[in-house]
């Protein structure tokens, strides 16, 4: 080959190569161009999604303001009826109270009534806040001793500490001062606040009055249910009274004469002449715990008596019935019936060991 020829060659052979990369270049270029189209179209992209969630978020927080205030709603709502409700169910209890026959059914509609009281069905939620439920239990308060005055004062001379009248108002005073220890506990993770029913509340004022006679502390900084206990004084302590006697004579007549059963007027009175031996051997262990929790609430009405510095009283009648009562020990007993005979026979010899006697 002539050089002439070979260097036609080579220069054919440069031009190829050089087309070759100019073609490798522009389609780098273009590819390059795409690339950067396509990251516009994702950051774009990107922005909507932020954009979008952004909206999510705000919707969310808004669904939630909505659904806090609907809370908010419900539980003020409940609250308004609450009030209105729980005043219209005392005032039926008490109706039907004052229309039963019996000692029983007076009991039945009594325990409703102090029930349906409002700081027992106090929530801690939205506007139940510790003050409002004080003024509550003032209303409480104020309306339960109130309520005892007011037949107290219709009885005049006929009130008595008996606890065997057939007086009707006396019959509904017996069935309001036993129920004062029931709360309704309808929400167990305030059975700590809930534990504090009238019973309490009654005992807690009384035990400011000392201090407050003494100047230990002054009537103004007392809450206003005990405050109100404090007007109400005479009647809240009566309250007491009636109690622990209408409880000891209830445990005697449940004792002796059952649900089913009926005791003669002489063998009364030979129960509270001599000796007698309580017919444990007919109630069931239901029964019997029911007639234990029976003189216990008797018995505790006492110790609050005692504790406060009043006089305690007990009508001669059930103090002798209880005086010649005997549980006879049984071995073939179950371990639980022993255990609770033995509270029974505790709290009995206690209550016989009162100072004095109420005729």
């Amino acid at each position: 080959m002539s050089l002439s020829n070979f260097m036609h060659l080579v220069a054919f052979c440069s031009l190829v190569m050089a087309c070759s990369v100019k073609d490798d270049l522009d389609e780098m270029h273009k590819s390059t161009v795409e690339m950067n189209k396509t990251t516009l179209e994702m950051r774009d992209a990107t922005t909507r999604m932020e954009q979008k969630t952004a909206a999510m978020q705000q919707t969310t927080a808004s669904m939630a303001t909505t659904t806090e205030a609907l809370n908010q709603n419900t539980i003020n709502t409940y609250q308004d009826l609450r009030h209105g409700t729980s005043a219209q169910l005392r005032a039926i209890a008490i109706e039907k109270m004052r229309a039963a026959k019996s000692q029983v059914e007076k009991i039945v509609y009594a325990a409703s009534y102090v029930r349906a009281f409002e700081f027992q069905l106090w929530k801690g939620q939205g506007r139940d806040d510790e003050a409002k439920l004080n003024n509550q239990r003032d209303d409480a308060v104020n309306e339960y001793l109130r309520m005892i005055k007011g037949i107290c004062m219709d009885l005049g001379a006929k009130l008595t500490m008996s606890p065997m009248s057939s007086d009707a108002r006396m019959q509904d005073l017996y069935a309001l001062v036993t129920v004062i220890h029931l709360v309704d506990s309808n929400d167990p993770g305030l059975q700590d606040e809930m534990d504090r029913g009238m019973e309490k509340l009654l005992e807690e004022g009384l035990k400011t009055k000392k201090q407050v006679e003494s100047g230990a502390i002054g009537a103004t900084a007392l809450t206003t249910y005990m405050q109100s206990v404090l007007l109400y004084e005479p009647y809240a302590r009566l309250v007491f009274e009636l109690r622990q006697n209408f409880l000891a004579a209830m445990f005697v007549g449940d004792m002796v004469g059952g649900p089913a059963r009926t005791v003669s007027l002489v063998q009364k009175l030979k129960m509270t002449l001599l000796l007698w031996v309580a017919p444990t051997q007919s109630h069931n262990t239901a029964a019997l715990n029911q007639l234990r929790d029976m003189i216990n609430e008797a018995m505790e009405s006492r110790q609050i008596l005692v504790d406060l510095g009043y006089p305690v009283t007990l009508h001669k009648s059930i103090r002798r019935l209880l005086a010649n009562m005997r549980i006879e020990e049984n071995a073939l007993e179950a371990a639980d019936r022993q255990q609770t005979l033995n509270v029974i026979r505790s709290s009995v010899e206690q209550i016989v060991s009162m100072d004095a006697e109420a005729e």
